[in-house]
Protein backbone atom coordinates (compact mmCIF):
# COMPACT_ATOMS: atom_id res chain seq x y z
CA UNK A 1 0.00 0.00 0.00
CA UNK A 2 1.45 3.36 -1.04
CA UNK A 3 2.05 6.10 1.46
CA UNK A 4 0.44 9.52 1.09
CA UNK A 5 3.73 10.76 -0.36
CA UNK A 6 3.84 7.86 -2.83
CA UNK A 7 0.28 8.51 -3.98
CA UNK A 8 1.05 12.20 -4.54
CA UNK A 9 4.13 11.30 -6.60
CA UNK A 10 2.21 8.78 -8.69
CA UNK A 11 -0.51 11.31 -9.42
CA UNK A 12 2.00 14.04 -10.24
CA UNK A 13 3.99 11.75 -12.55
CA UNK A 14 0.84 10.59 -14.36
CA UNK A 15 -0.47 14.16 -14.77
CA UNK A 16 2.91 15.39 -16.01
CA UNK A 17 3.03 12.63 -18.60
CA UNK A 18 -0.34 13.69 -20.01
CA UNK A 19 0.78 17.29 -20.46
CA UNK A 20 2.43 18.60 -23.60
CA UNK A 21 6.02 19.40 -22.69
CA UNK A 22 8.56 21.48 -24.60
CA UNK A 23 12.02 20.02 -25.15
CA UNK A 24 13.63 22.40 -22.66
CA UNK A 25 11.06 21.54 -19.97
CA UNK A 26 11.40 17.80 -20.65
CA UNK A 27 15.16 18.10 -20.19
CA UNK A 28 14.62 20.09 -16.97
CA UNK A 29 12.33 17.30 -15.70
CA UNK A 30 14.93 14.56 -16.29
CA UNK A 31 17.68 16.77 -14.91
CA UNK A 32 15.57 17.29 -11.77
CA UNK A 33 14.90 13.57 -11.38
CA UNK A 34 18.50 12.47 -11.85
CA UNK A 35 20.50 15.39 -10.42
CA UNK A 36 22.39 14.43 -7.25
CA UNK A 37 21.53 10.75 -7.64
CA UNK A 38 24.08 7.98 -7.01
CA UNK A 39 27.05 8.22 -9.38
CA UNK A 40 28.84 5.05 -10.47
CA UNK A 41 31.03 4.35 -13.50
CA UNK A 42 29.95 7.49 -15.31
CA UNK A 43 26.25 6.86 -14.80
CA UNK A 44 23.57 8.24 -12.45
CA UNK A 45 21.32 5.70 -10.70
CA UNK A 46 18.08 6.26 -8.83
CA UNK A 47 16.21 3.54 -6.94
CA UNK A 48 12.44 3.64 -7.43
CA UNK A 49 9.64 1.12 -7.63
CA UNK A 50 7.03 3.74 -8.47
CA UNK A 51 5.58 2.64 -11.83
CA UNK A 52 4.33 6.10 -12.78
CA UNK A 53 7.73 7.71 -12.14
CA UNK A 54 9.50 5.03 -14.19
CA UNK A 55 7.07 5.43 -17.07
CA UNK A 56 7.40 9.22 -17.00
CA UNK A 57 11.21 8.90 -16.98
CA UNK A 58 11.21 6.36 -19.81
CA UNK A 59 8.80 8.22 -22.08
CA UNK A 60 10.45 11.61 -21.48
CA UNK A 61 13.91 10.19 -22.20
CA UNK A 62 12.57 8.55 -25.37
CA UNK A 63 11.21 11.94 -26.44
CA UNK A 64 14.58 13.61 -25.78
CA UNK A 65 16.71 10.90 -27.46
CA UNK A 66 14.67 11.37 -30.62
CA UNK A 67 16.41 14.75 -30.79
CA UNK A 68 19.79 14.07 -29.14
CA UNK A 69 21.04 10.54 -28.43
CA UNK A 70 22.04 9.50 -24.94
CA UNK A 71 21.78 6.24 -23.04
CA UNK A 72 19.15 5.64 -20.39
CA UNK A 73 17.79 2.48 -18.79
CA UNK A 74 14.74 1.43 -16.76
CA UNK A 75 14.91 -1.68 -14.57
CA UNK A 76 12.48 -3.18 -12.06
CA UNK A 77 13.72 -1.13 -9.11
CA UNK A 78 16.04 1.39 -10.70
CA UNK A 79 16.41 3.98 -13.44
CA UNK A 80 19.70 5.29 -14.80
CA UNK A 81 21.16 7.70 -17.33
CA UNK A 82 24.59 8.82 -18.55
CA UNK A 83 26.08 11.16 -15.95
CA UNK A 84 27.10 13.58 -18.70
CA UNK A 85 23.77 13.47 -20.51
CA UNK A 86 23.65 17.25 -20.14
CA UNK A 87 26.19 17.57 -22.93
CA UNK A 88 23.68 16.02 -25.32
CA UNK A 89 21.41 19.01 -24.81
CA UNK A 90 21.90 22.27 -26.67
CA UNK A 91 20.95 24.19 -23.52
CA UNK A 92 24.28 25.09 -21.94
CA UNK A 93 22.41 27.37 -19.54
CA UNK A 94 21.57 24.37 -17.38
CA UNK A 95 25.13 24.23 -16.11
CA UNK A 96 24.32 27.24 -13.91
CA UNK A 97 20.62 26.51 -13.50
CA UNK A 98 19.68 29.42 -15.74
CA UNK A 99 16.62 27.83 -17.23
CA UNK A 100 15.67 28.13 -20.88
CA UNK A 101 12.03 29.19 -20.44
CA UNK A 102 9.73 30.37 -17.65
CA UNK A 103 8.39 26.84 -17.05
CA UNK A 104 11.72 25.00 -16.79
CA UNK A 105 12.12 25.68 -13.06
CA UNK A 106 8.67 24.18 -12.48
CA UNK A 107 9.63 20.99 -14.35
CA UNK A 108 13.00 20.77 -12.61
CA UNK A 109 11.24 20.98 -9.24
CA UNK A 110 8.71 18.36 -10.39
CA UNK A 111 11.60 16.01 -11.06
CA UNK A 112 13.39 16.83 -7.80
CA UNK A 113 10.17 16.26 -5.85
CA UNK A 114 9.65 12.89 -7.54
CA UNK A 115 13.18 11.67 -6.78
CA UNK A 116 14.22 13.34 -3.52
CA UNK A 117 11.14 14.49 -1.58
CA UNK A 118 8.85 12.94 1.01
CA UNK A 119 5.57 14.49 2.08
CA UNK A 120 3.86 13.73 5.38
CA UNK A 121 0.19 12.86 5.48
CA UNK A 122 -1.42 16.15 6.60
CA UNK A 123 -3.68 14.24 8.99
CA UNK A 124 -0.58 13.63 11.13
CA UNK A 125 1.62 16.69 10.48
CA UNK A 126 2.64 19.28 7.91
CA UNK A 127 6.14 18.55 6.62
CA UNK A 128 7.94 18.10 3.31
CA UNK A 129 11.59 17.05 3.05
CA UNK A 130 14.16 16.95 0.25
CA UNK A 131 16.98 14.55 1.13
CA UNK A 132 20.37 14.60 -0.66
CA UNK A 133 23.69 12.81 -0.30
CA UNK A 134 25.61 16.06 -0.75
CA UNK A 135 25.36 19.62 0.48
CA UNK A 136 25.45 20.75 -3.16
CA UNK A 137 22.02 19.27 -3.78
CA UNK A 138 20.51 21.00 -0.75
CA UNK A 139 22.08 24.35 -1.69
CA UNK A 140 20.95 24.16 -5.32
CA UNK A 141 17.35 23.22 -4.58
CA UNK A 142 17.24 25.64 -1.65
CA UNK A 143 18.25 28.53 -3.92
CA UNK A 144 15.59 27.58 -6.49
CA UNK A 145 12.91 27.38 -3.79
CA UNK A 146 14.03 30.77 -2.46
CA UNK A 147 13.73 32.26 -5.94
CA UNK A 148 10.01 31.36 -6.00
CA UNK A 149 9.44 32.75 -2.51
CA UNK A 150 9.66 29.51 -0.52
CA UNK A 151 12.34 29.43 2.18
CA UNK A 152 13.27 25.93 3.35
CA UNK A 153 15.24 25.11 6.49
CA UNK A 154 18.41 23.05 6.31
CA UNK A 155 19.74 20.27 8.52
CA UNK A 156 21.91 17.14 8.53
CA UNK A 157 20.47 13.78 9.59
CA UNK A 158 22.32 10.46 9.41
CA UNK A 159 24.92 12.03 7.10
CA UNK A 160 22.17 13.14 4.72
CA UNK A 161 21.58 16.78 3.81
CA UNK A 162 17.93 17.71 4.37
CA UNK A 163 15.82 20.65 3.26
CA UNK A 164 12.49 20.78 5.04
CA UNK A 165 9.35 22.92 5.18
CA UNK A 166 6.84 22.69 8.04
CA UNK A 167 4.54 25.64 7.33
CA UNK A 168 1.37 24.36 5.66
CA UNK A 169 0.94 27.47 3.47
CA UNK A 170 4.47 27.15 2.07
CA UNK A 171 3.95 23.44 1.37
CA UNK A 172 0.69 24.29 -0.41
CA UNK A 173 2.50 26.93 -2.49
CA UNK A 174 5.20 24.44 -3.50
CA UNK A 175 2.69 21.73 -4.42
CA UNK A 176 0.73 24.24 -6.49
CA UNK A 177 3.94 25.41 -8.20
CA UNK A 178 4.86 21.88 -9.35
CA UNK A 179 1.27 21.10 -10.39
CA UNK A 180 0.34 18.74 -7.52
CA UNK A 181 -2.97 20.54 -7.15
CA UNK A 182 -4.97 17.70 -5.62
CA UNK A 183 -2.36 17.32 -2.88
CA UNK A 184 -2.43 21.08 -2.28
CA UNK A 185 -6.24 20.99 -1.96
CA UNK A 186 -5.95 18.01 0.42
CA UNK A 187 -3.70 20.08 2.69
CA UNK A 188 -6.07 23.05 2.53
CA UNK A 189 -9.09 20.87 3.33
CA UNK A 190 -7.25 19.17 6.20
CA UNK A 191 -6.29 22.57 7.59
CA UNK A 192 -9.95 23.67 7.44
CA UNK A 193 -11.06 20.40 9.07
CA UNK A 194 -8.55 20.83 11.91
CA UNK A 195 -9.59 24.44 12.40
CA UNK A 196 -13.27 23.46 12.61
CA UNK A 197 -12.43 20.66 15.05
CA UNK A 198 -10.35 23.02 17.19
CA UNK A 199 -13.18 25.57 17.21
CA UNK A 200 -15.61 22.84 18.26
CA UNK A 201 -13.23 21.72 21.02
CA UNK A 202 -12.85 25.29 22.23
CA UNK A 203 -16.63 25.68 22.29
CA UNK A 204 -17.00 22.39 24.19
CA UNK A 205 -14.31 23.41 26.67
CA UNK A 206 -15.98 26.78 27.09
CA UNK A 207 -19.35 25.10 27.72
CA UNK A 208 -17.73 22.73 30.22
CA UNK A 209 -16.08 25.66 31.99
CA UNK A 210 -19.39 27.51 32.11
CA UNK A 211 -21.17 24.45 33.50
CA UNK A 212 -18.45 24.01 36.13
CA UNK A 213 -18.68 27.68 37.02
CA UNK A 214 -22.48 27.45 37.33
CA UNK A 215 -22.27 24.36 39.53
CA UNK A 216 -19.68 25.96 41.81
CA UNK A 217 -21.79 29.12 42.08
CA UNK A 218 -24.94 27.12 42.82
CA UNK A 219 -23.14 25.22 45.60
CA UNK A 220 -22.53 28.51 47.39
CA UNK A 221 -26.23 29.41 47.32
CA UNK A 222 -27.39 25.88 48.18
CA UNK A 223 -25.07 25.82 51.19
CA UNK A 224 -26.55 29.11 52.43
CA UNK A 225 -30.12 27.91 51.80
CA UNK A 226 -29.50 24.63 53.68
CA UNK A 227 -28.02 26.56 56.63
CA UNK A 228 -31.14 28.77 56.74
CA UNK A 229 -33.39 25.70 56.73
CA UNK A 230 -31.33 24.03 59.45
CA UNK A 231 -31.56 27.09 61.70
CA UNK A 232 -35.26 27.62 60.99
CA UNK A 233 -34.63 31.06 59.54
CA UNK A 234 -35.67 29.99 56.06
CA UNK A 235 -39.30 30.70 56.93
CA UNK A 236 -38.41 34.37 57.51
CA UNK A 237 -37.73 34.81 53.76
CA UNK A 238 -40.36 36.35 51.49
CA UNK A 239 -42.30 34.02 49.22
CA UNK A 240 -40.38 35.41 46.26
CA UNK A 241 -37.00 34.53 47.82
CA UNK A 242 -38.28 31.13 48.97
CA UNK A 243 -39.25 30.33 45.38
CA UNK A 244 -35.78 31.37 44.16
CA UNK A 245 -34.18 29.18 46.84
CA UNK A 246 -36.26 26.11 45.94
CA UNK A 247 -35.57 26.56 42.21
CA UNK A 248 -31.84 26.83 42.91
CA UNK A 249 -31.86 23.54 44.82
CA UNK A 250 -34.06 21.75 42.28
CA UNK A 251 -32.03 22.83 39.23
CA UNK A 252 -28.51 22.92 40.63
CA UNK A 253 -26.77 22.48 37.24
CA UNK A 254 -28.50 25.35 35.41
CA UNK A 255 -26.96 28.78 34.89
CA UNK A 256 -28.84 31.91 35.89
CA UNK A 257 -30.25 32.44 32.42
CA UNK A 258 -31.72 28.94 32.12
CA UNK A 259 -32.82 28.90 35.75
CA UNK A 260 -34.85 32.06 35.17
CA UNK A 261 -36.92 30.18 32.57
CA UNK A 262 -38.09 27.76 35.28
CA UNK A 263 -40.01 30.53 37.11
CA UNK A 264 -43.68 31.23 36.40
CA UNK A 265 -43.67 33.73 34.92
CA UNK A 266 -40.01 33.49 33.76
CA UNK A 267 -37.57 36.06 35.11
CA UNK A 268 -34.30 37.44 33.73
CA UNK A 269 -30.77 36.26 34.46
CA UNK A 270 -30.14 39.36 36.57
CA UNK A 271 -33.44 38.78 38.39
CA UNK A 272 -32.30 35.31 39.48
CA UNK A 273 -28.91 36.66 40.54
CA UNK A 274 -30.32 39.49 42.63
CA UNK A 275 -32.84 37.23 44.42
CA UNK A 276 -30.16 34.71 45.35
CA UNK A 277 -27.79 37.45 46.47
CA UNK A 278 -30.56 38.85 48.71
CA UNK A 279 -30.80 35.40 50.31
CA UNK A 280 -27.03 35.44 50.95
CA UNK A 281 -27.24 38.99 52.36
CA UNK A 282 -30.09 37.89 54.64
CA UNK A 283 -28.03 34.91 55.83
CA UNK A 284 -24.98 37.09 56.52
CA UNK A 285 -27.12 39.51 58.57
CA UNK A 286 -28.70 36.69 60.58
CA UNK A 287 -25.27 35.15 61.22
CA UNK A 288 -23.83 38.51 62.33
CA UNK A 289 -26.76 39.22 64.63
CA UNK A 290 -26.32 35.87 66.35
CA UNK A 291 -22.63 36.38 67.06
Amino acid sequence: MKSFSGNVKSELAADTQKSKTKTCCAFSLIYGIMSFSRLKDGRLFLKTTNAEIKKLFSDTCAFLTSKKKFFYEVKSGEISVDADFIKYSTFAEYNDFLFKCSHCAEFYMKGTFLSHATLNDPQSSYRIEFVFDTNEGAETVGSILSSIGIDAKYGVRNSKHVLYIKESTKIEDLLAFIGANNAAFTLINEQIRKELRNNANRATNCDSANISKSVNASKKYISVINELKKSGDFELLTDQLKEAAEKRIEFEELNFSDLGKKFDPPISKSGVYHRLERIVAFYDKIKKDKQ
